[in-house]
Parts: C-alpha cells; sequence; structure tokens
C-alpha cells in the first residue's frame, strides 16, 4: 500500500522565515488574492536561509522553483495546483516562491477514522481512504484554500529527497 506524508516546515538554525509585508491576517487574504498570479505585497527573509519550502508568516506552503517544478512534474488525476508567485526579499535580491492553489478538495478522508474538531468539518488528524487517495499525488486536506495542510504521496517523497530539496519535513498520514 502507498504511504502518504504531510509536506511540513522544517525547524532549525538554518531554517530561514519570511515575513509578510502586509497588514492582513493570513485567513482573511487568502479569499483576496486567490485568483492572483501574484501577491500584491512582499515578504521580507528575517531569520535563517533561503529554503526549497520556505516557512513564513502567514503559514502560506511558499515553494522554491525547484520544488514546484518537481510537483508540477509528477501531478497525478486532476489535482493540479494553480500557482501564485510571492517575492521574497533578502538584502537587495529578490527571489521567486510559489504558493499553490488547489480549486478543489478532494474527497480523500476515512470519515469513520479522521477526528473532526466537534460538530464543525476541521480536520484535527486526518485518515486518508486509500480507495480516495491512491491515483493521487499532492493534494490539501479540505479545509482553508492555501492551507500548510498538503498531503503527497511517497513517490514525490522520494522524488523531492532524490533531489536534496530544503526546508521539510515528512510525517506520515493514517490510510486504511
Amino acid at each position: 500500500m502507498n504511504k502518504y506524508f504531510y509536506l511540513s516546515w522544517e525547524e532549525g538554525d538554518k531554517t530561514g522565515i519570511a515575513y509578510a509585508l502586509t497588514d492582513g491576517l493570513g485567513y482573511e487574504l487568502a479569499a483576496e488574492v486567490k485568483n492572483q498570479n501574484k501577491l500584491p505585497f512582499e515578504f521580507q527573509l528575517q531569520e535563517g536561509e533561503f529554503q526549497d519550502y520556505l516557512a513564513n508568516s502567514l503559514a502560506w506552503p511558499m515553494m522554491s522553483e525547484l520544488l514546484k517544478n518537481i510537483i508540477d512534474e509528477n501531478i497525478t488525476e486532476n489535482i493540479e495546483p494553480s500557482w501564485i508567485i510571492a517575492i521574497v526579499n533578502y538584502n537587495k535580491d529578490k527571489t521567486p516562491y510559489y504558493i499553490p492553489y488547489f480549486k478543489t478538495n478532494p474527497d480523500v478522508l476515512d470519515n469513520e477514522k479522521t477526528i473532526f474538531a466537534g460538530d464543525s468539518d476541521f480536520v484535527v488528524k486526518a485518515h486518508l481512504s486509500f480507495n480516495k487517495v491512491h491515483n493521487l499525488s499532492i493534494f490539501p486536506l479540505p479545509d482553508i484554500p492555501f492551507t500548510s495542510r498538503i498531503i503527497i504521496a511517497q513517490e514525490l517523497k522520494e522524488k523531492i529527497k532524490e533531489q536534496k530539496l530544503t526546508g521539510m519535513v515528512f510525517e506520515e498520514v493514517p490510510v486504511s
């Protein structure tokens, strides 16, 4: 059976963190920028180094061009993200990063084993249904548009690791 993993930020001394140069909150901004191909504000790298998966103050998944390309080359099914460009400043350098926006949230959960928050649809602990995910390489959990709760298939994880991309760790998600 194929394994699936959350794509998460790596914590450490070298891990870069980009801060949004805007007064808005991440969740509120998501609705405003989801149909744009470039953010109307920039980020500032204030700590650490640039990573292929860059932690940021809005908790949005910011990916280097290398990571974006690996994902684009390994898309399966109809879960192809749109990409929004985010500029990250450091000194005088402006580096483009890419934020995936998933227009659809696929039905991927085993609802009997997934833990939800009270009576809401917010997923506290996901449990995937193999029958629903077996053809998917990358997908979000059903919640906010720029979720950092992205799940990738083992094959995509291995391709990322082969390229020695930085800034991310992988946490296995249960599948039945």
